[in-house]
């Protein structure tokens, strides 16, 4: 009935499994034109859409106010 744990075995339910229906679309950080930055549960960041000035614009923000993010270009 009970489960030991070795030390390094994860001992929560991933949040995925709460909602197995639910698909995470994202939240919508920030837009440049039709470039849309968007934040996923795990963390991940992609940018979607626009132009390639948008892409421009938006990595010229991102190097200046938020340098330590790694986006995903889609």
């Amino acid at each position: 009935m009970f489960r030991k744990f070795r030390r390094n075995e994860e001992k929560t339910m991933p949040i995925r499994n709460l909602f197995p229906d639910h698909k995470d679309e994202g939240e919508v950080i920030a837009t440049w034109g039709g470039a849309k930055l968007v934040k996923h549960w795990d963390g991940k960041l992609e940018l979607k859409g626009g132009s390639k000035e948008d892409w421009a614009e938006a990595r010229e923000w991102l190097s200046l106010f938020w340098h330590e993010a790694v986006v995903r270009e889609i």
